[in-house]
């Protein structure tokens, strides 16, 4: 009989970390597997009860975004080097966000990623890792009675975030304080050329760095020349100067999101916002814009299987699925994504519909003119592909096979 630990120990946004790993927890649970929990605080956590495990025999650890790398033991060991088990960290952003995390060196440590090109980062940058899967998280469908297409309250929904750049700059000010002049010459430069569409941000960090004459310390991360780059710029790898770029990341993740949802406002498309921050911007008083307060993430499949089309704004994730795409599917919904058709995925025009910001045009024309019968007909086959490629009854199996 297989026995794993999951140690909950940061909590992600409206309590999709919790959600995430209960849903693992059963689906694991059902095949037999023996669970033992552990949550802890979100600030100011005590760890030190992780050492009463240490001894016990354990098939696998699991944790999203974990803090359990930095976990050292009084005698300078680390706590999962002692607990002598593989480890999956479930990495849910892009990895620069985790690098203190990542580049400790423990053994058995696997990183799971939900976007390819994450996962071939961790590949090179973090070479210690024991294995990396592309395991994109599994969609989930809302319980209860399911709701007809055509009696569906919301005609668009969209669910995220928005911060304002004030909001963001009050969130970071004191790293940013910190860090060196060149480095914060190098984030305006990026925040002027870097198109999201076009490539990952760690491709534009590439080529500007060939452009600046540093190909030599892009090629070999061992190159004596980051010596002075970490004097210029404050970074002594790729991945470190990665972490300095955060600010960038959010800048364009946010004004991408605002300008598809804007643009969708002012089309004139009645669409429902959920989540904070929205009610600062002129769209919010539309009349056909409708503002939905947030909710735990458990509870925003309810709203989810109450919509008729899903939007998702997912600009960092070039080569990724995500599970808001599908839940939508799994919801019967028409689901909308800027994400890039990949082999594997829903099939454009047919299970789902796929677009690009530069090209937001097209998609605003093609939702005006669709009927509702034929948004059910790309509805319900998408929940087909959720049903056959999207639960987590096919990631409990990933698992557990590498357990």
């Amino acid at each position: 009989m297989k026995r794993v630990l999951i140690p909950h120990t940061r909590e992600l946004c409206y309590l999709s970390g919790m959600f995430f790993l209960d849903r693992i927890q059963a689906t694991l649970e059902e095949m037999g597997v023996v669970v033992d929990r552990v949550d802890f605080e979100t600030k100011g956590a005590d760890y030190s009860s992780l050492e009463q495990f240490i001894g016990t025999h354990y098939d696998g650890i699991i944790d999203m975004n974990s803090i359990l790398p930095f976990l050292i033991l009084d005698d300078d060991s680390y706590w999962l080097d002692r607990m002598e088990a593989p480890f999956f960290n479930y990495i849910v952003d892009h990895p620069l966000y985790h690098h203190d995390g990542l580049h400790f060196p423990v053994k058995r440590e696997m990183a799971i990623g939900i976007d390819r090109c994450h996962c071939a980062y961790m590949r090179k940058h973090y070479p210690h890792l024991a294995d990396v899967f592309f395991w994109p998280l599994p969609g989930t469908k809302a319980m209860g009675e399911e709701i007809p297409y055509e009696k569906r309250e919301h005609t668009l929904l969209f669910s995220g975030t928005y911060d304002s750049e004030v909001e963001q700059d009050r969130k970071v000010a004191s790293r940013i304080a910190g860090i060196t002049d060149a480095m914060k010459a190098c984030i305006r430069q990026l925040q002027e050329c870097w198109d999201p569409a076009e490539m990952p941000l760690e491709t534009a960090l590439e080529q500007w760095m060939y452009q600046m004459g540093m190909k030599e310390a892009v090629d070999d991360m061992e190159s004596p020349l980051w010596k002075e780059l970490e004097a210029e710029y404050g970074a002594h790898s790729f991945a470190h100067w990665m972490t300095h770029l955060y600010l960038l990341d959010m800048r364009k993740r946010n004004a991408v999101r605002r300008e598809i949802v804007e643009a969708v406002a002012q089309s004139g498309l009645p669409i429902s916002i959920m989540g904070e921050g929205w009610e600062l911007l002129p769209i919010a008083k539309q009349k056909n814009v409708r503002l939905v307060p947030p909710c735990p993430m458990g509870v925003s499949f309810e709203v989810m299987q109450n919509s008729k089309m899903i939007l998702d704004v997912t600009p960092l994730f070039f080569q990724g699925f995500h599970d808001r795409v599908a839940s939508g599917l799994l919801n019967g919904c028409l689901t909308i994504s800027n994400m890039r058709h990949m082999e594997g995925t829903p099939q454009d025009g047919v299970e789902m519909l796929y677009y690009q910001q530069h090209g937001m045009e097209d998609l605003l024309e093609t939702l005006h003119r669709m009927d509702e019968a034929r948004a059910m007909e790309i509805a319900e086959a998408g929940r087909r592909f959720g049903e056959a490629h999207c639960t987590f009854e096919q990631l409990g199996e990933r698992i557990y096979q590498q357990l």
